[in-house]
């Protein structure tokens, strides 16, 4: 019952499945952090992952920062949100029966 309720909690925010083994590890590593500082660490719970992929500095931010400087990556103002091209980059044109496809300037 524990997970299901770990699960709905990061499902939440939309955390990847195949990142909560990271998230878990840098949960650990946070508890660690709080322990050599001679503080008490939290209980291990779906709070303290998430607090992990959330925060300024989590998962999720170093995620996006690492998708950016690939290059593989547009800005939620370029052309992969273009609603006529889908980021192909190119426009389908129905002319009567015929169908082709025009380069998108990402304008209506």
């Amino acid at each position: 019952m524990a997970v299901q309720t770990w699960f709905e909690i990061l499902q939440t925010e939309k955390v990847p499945a195949e990142q909560y083994d990271a998230l878990y590890r840098r949960a650990c590593n946070y508890q660690a952090f709080i322990i050599q500082q001679g503080k008490e660490a939290p209980d291990m719970s779906a709070q303290l992952m998430l607090a992990q992929w959330i925060g300024g500095n989590g998962l999720r931010a170093e995620l996006e920062r690492e998708r950016i400087e690939s290059g593989k990556y547009l800005p939620s103002n370029a052309e992969s949100v273009c609603k006529h091209c889908n980021g192909s980059g190119f426009r389908e044109v129905i002319d009567g029966k015929y169908k082709g496809v025009k380069k998108c300037n990402h304008e209506d």
